[in-house]
């Protein structure tokens, strides 16, 4: 069997690229598309979609982890993963929502156990492979196991402050890992990683914009001294250098 490419290592973008990546950040977080330059769910909102569930969650305001399934399918679309809407006899989002409010303790557990950053990443690779696996209904027959993707993206805005980022079979072919999702997760994440760290000094200049009164002060206080728009910034250039996007022509103006 001939031995697969090398995984393409974590690049040191310009400050250029990273310039770029921010200002689509900020179009994002204002509600407009950076791909299309158009009105889209602001970055802001998913916040609130889906991290209130969780803090209301974990403050035992709710009994139950549940998130609306309007805003489950908003975030599908915006994130580009329309394809899952045509297998949703595929997924079961109560199966999704108990592996959650099950396995979220022993997640925080692993994370606080993590001597390094890489071993927090790894955490919340396995986690996240975990996640993938349980949005797919078990009394379904289907050959996707796993649904990482989708996983990653309701994390990110649910997790605001855990070492998670997007996942995008996309990019994961670019940077030559498998095809799998839940193979690729952990090796993109070591990446991604990486990524922060070799261009900490220039992700350091960026900072998230003001609150536009949408998400609980809490929440976005907690966002702000996280480096979850590092994050949102560095997953955008990602996919920028790798070419799996392209920003409209011309790009819309930052607010």
């Amino acid at each position: 069997m001939p031995k697969g490419k090398a995984h393409k290592t974590a690049p040191k973008f310009s400050v250029a690229e990273l310039d770029l990546a921010n200002d689509c950040a900020k179009l994002l977080w204002h509600g407009i598309s950076f791909e299309t330059a158009k009105s889209c769910v602001s970055d802001e909102e998913l916040m609130s979609y889906f991290a209130s569930p969780i803090q209301q969650y974990l403050t035992k305001q709710k009994s139950l982890l549940s998130f609306d399934l309007k805003h489950l399918h908003r975030l599908i679309i915006a994130a580009g993963l329309k394809q899952m809407l045509r297998k949703q006899h595929e997924l079961s989002y109560p199966q999704f929502e108990q592996f959650l409010s099950q396995n979220f303790n022993s997640y925080e557990s692993e994370i606080n156990k993590a001597s390094n950053t890489s071993d927090l990443w790894k955490v919340s690779s396995a986690f996240t492979k975990q996640v993938g696996k349980s949005l797919v209904d078990v009394n379904v027959k289907t050959n996707a196991g796993y649904r990482v993707p989708a996983a990653t993206r309701i994390l990110f805005f649910a997790l605001l402050t855990h070492p998670l980022a997007n996942f995008s079979n996309g990019l994961a072919k670019s940077l030559n890992l498998q095809s799998r999702p839940e193979a690729a997760i952990n090796p993109f994440y070591q990446i991604f990683q990486d990524c922060l760290a070799i261009n900490n000094k220039q992700l350091r200049k960026y900072e998230i914009p003001q609150s536009l009164g949408v998400l609980d002060d809490n929440i976005y206080v907690a966002v702000w001294n996280s480096d979850w728009w590092h994050r949102r910034v560095m997953d955008i250039a990602l996919l920028l250098h790798f070419k799996v996007t392209k920003v409209a022509s011309p790009l819309p103006t930052v607010p």
